[in-house]
């Protein structure tokens, strides 16, 4: 691993705890959607075909649809920013099937970076559930 993964994790854990700290149900039940996510990473990764990793595909898919049936299910923003970038995750995997000149590194590379745009949009989901909490508590209209 390198910085940049270990930046990526610390900005993941942070967030997750951010969400645990300021969110409700919405954002406890995708806190545990990402832990699952990472907890099984690892043996989703050793499943491949040829060098399709298709493995982490799956993983990935099962995410979208987490993301996807909460989005659904709940009315936050973040929760649909989060799935609409999880899909452009889900379809990088299928790079190598439309394009063989795609390389391993290129899929990785926009799955990185949109794993990072998922990051901050936890982070928006947090104090969108602490805003909400706020609002809500106060009695008070949302200024428009």
């Amino acid at each position: 691993m390198n910085a940049t993964n270990y930046a990526l994790y610390a900005g993941t854990f942070v967030s997750m705890g951010l969400l645990l700290k300021f969110g409700g149900r919405p954002e406890r039940a995708a806190v545990l959607l990402v832990a699952v996510s990472l907890l099984l990473e690892p043996f989703a990764q050793g499943v491949t075909l040829n060098t399709w990793r298709i493995g982490t595909a799956g993983l990935n898919l099962a995410l979208l649809a987490g993301f996807w049936v909460m989005a659904e299910k709940w009315d936050r923003w973040w929760l649909v920013l989060a799935s609409s970038l999880q899909l452009i995750v889900v379809l990088t995997h299928l790079m190598p099937v439309m394009a063989p000149e795609f390389g391993v590194n290129t899929g990785v590379t926009i799955r990185l970076l949109m794993w990072t745009m998922i990051v901050v949009s936890m982070f928006g989901g947090a104090w969108e559930a602490a805003a909400d909490r706020y609002w809500s508590s106060s009695g008070k209209q949302v200024p428009s």
